[in-house]
């Protein structure tokens, strides 16, 4: 074997054995009869009626080895369907993904930026806002939108996300995800009260905003706010509080704690730049609320009332179940959080202390 016929088969090894795979299986495919579902007639009309799309068995296959963390495997066959199909936006969106997991932020933009392109391309020549999701031929480029802005705040570009999140917002129509984003950057930022806005705004949906809306709020000295937010944060995503906080945990058992997981980490990605900076304060302050007696009464209570639901689920008590909701809601934390006020000096609101003293609205 010649030296440079090595190396170009090592520099594809991954393409290469992804088609060796595939010219096995079908091999052994080959010999199989036809039936309805795959015969073809003399002139192979079913044939050139497939078209020329993208194979719905290679991406599923590329898909699953990516949700796997096979990214080696993945990006080959992603890069072997983009350079086959132009018009596959999904593929570059895909690559940046795998990109952005290994920590390489700028090529996962030019990914990114390629998806919104190509994505752009597929719409249909009339179409209305609320139509963008729910027209298929949009998704990509919707997707590539939000991609590119959080790669673009990993890579500290933060006026370009934020211009990003303005067309995902504006021409997309896709008003919560842009504030989605937004809370992210502005706290990243250091644009306190802008990011609490964005956040307390989508806490019933999403309720880790409570967590980056804790974290704006003490930065504009209201620590009573602060605790409320950040207790309804940890009642709803107790694993990814204490992630945030850098904070150990247990490995996750059930679902729901490896989507608690998860969600933490995503969020300490996003915030990676204010958490880099962020104050000795701010830090001791939420780690104390966890270790508050009162903050783990109510995270045991609420434990034990879901250990409840689960095993009275099927019979009709619904009374574990709304004692639960009512648990995970704002106005819940907020009473209680009110409750610590007046036994704890920390939580007194230091108007100034931290940054501006711009009031937040809820």
């Amino acid at each position: 074997r010649l030296a440079s016929a090595a190396q170009a088969i090592r520099e594809h090894r991954h393409e290469l054995a992804w088609i060796a795979d595939l010219i096995k299986r079908r091999l052994a495919r080959c010999d199989q009869e036809g039936g309805e579902w795959t015969a073809d007639n003399e002139y192979c009309w079913r044939f050139a009626l497939g078209g020329s799309e993208v194979p719905e068995e290679t991406e599923e296959r590329a898909a699953k080895l990516f949700e796997k963390g096979d990214y080696d495997r993945a990006a080959a066959i992603f890069r072997f369907l983009v350079d086959s199909f132009e018009d596959y936006a999904e593929g570059h969106n895909y690559l940046g993904q795998i990109a952005l997991e290994r920590g390489r932020v700028e090529e996962a933009i030019s990914h990114f930026e390629r998806t919104v392109e190509v994505g752009r391309r597929l719409f249909p020549k009339r179409i209305g806002k609320r139509s963008y999701w729910s027209d298929v031929s949009t998704r990509p480029y919707m997707r590539g939108l939000q991609n590119l802005a959080s790669a673009l705040e990993r890579a500290g570009r933060h006026e370009e996300a934020l211009a990003v999140t303005e067309t995902l917002g504006g021409e997309c129509g896709d008003g919560v995800t842009s504030a989605y984003l937004r809370s992210s950057i502005h706290l990243n930022c250091g644009r306190w009260v802008e990011a609490a806005k964005a956040a307390i705004g989508l806490r019933e949906i999403y309720p880790t905003q409570s967590l980056v809306g804790a974290l704006a709020l003490f930065e504009v000295g209201q620590r009573s706010a602060a605790a409320a937010s950040f207790l309804h944060g940890v009642l709803n995503h107790p694993r990814a509080a204490r992630i945030l906080l850098g904070e150990r945990t247990t490995t996750p058992t059930t679902y729901e704690e490896g989507e608690d997981h998860n969600e933490g980490v995503n969020l300490s990605r996003a915030l990676k730049q204010f958490l880099a900076k962020q104050s000795r304060d701010s830090r001791e302050f939420f780690r104390r609320l966890l270790k508050d007696p009162s903050f783990s009464a109510l995270e045991k209570e609420l434990a034990e009332t879901e250990r409840k639901w689960e095993a009275v689920r099927m019979t009709g008590s619904r009374e574990p179940f709304q004692r639960m909701m009512e648990m995970r809601t704002p106005k819940f934390a907020e009473n209680e959080a009110a409750k610590l006020v007046g036994s704890s000096m920390m939580l007194i609101d230091r108007g100034g202390s931290h940054g501006s003293n711009g009031k937040v609205q809820r």
